[in-house]
């Protein structure tokens, strides 16, 4: 038994690098896509696409207002919003459901403001 820990070789991190791209690929047109069909129902501030970890993608929304968000846990606008980013994942490649798991994660712009200095990539990291 070997118990030498294992090194990656270059072609290991070349093949890494490519990797991350392509996970990528799409995710920004996905996002504005499902932004552009949702923002004329629901009050969407902004809405971004990621890969994860533990799921297929990260899914990012945010209402305008905190009182937004907690109406969207009972009134049946997430099952729209999560649907419309489905399909758009769908439209950009990445596959369709039940073959991908998105982790959804709601919260508002004026969380963003009032806590993150107005930052979504401050709120996202």
């Amino acid at each position: 038994m070997n118990s030498a820990p294992y090194i990656p070789t270059p072609e290991d991190f070349k093949r890494a690098e490519q990797a991350v791209p392509e996970r990528h690929t799409g995710l920004d047109e996905a996002s504005q896509a499902a932004l552009d069909h949702l923002q004329p129902q629901y009050p969407i501030a902004h809405l971004q696409l990621f890969p994860h970890r533990e799921a297929d993608f990260h899914a990012y929304v945010f209402f305008e207002t905190d009182a937004q968000v907690a109406a969207s846990e009972s009134d049946g606008s997430r099952n729209v919003i999560e649907d419309a980013v489905y399909t758009a994942i769908a439209n950009a490649g990445k596959g369709t459901r039940p073959g991908i798991s998105i982790h959804f994660e709601y919260d508002s712009e004026q969380n963003v403001k009032e806590n993150f200095e107005g930052s979504y990539y401050l709120r996202m990291r």
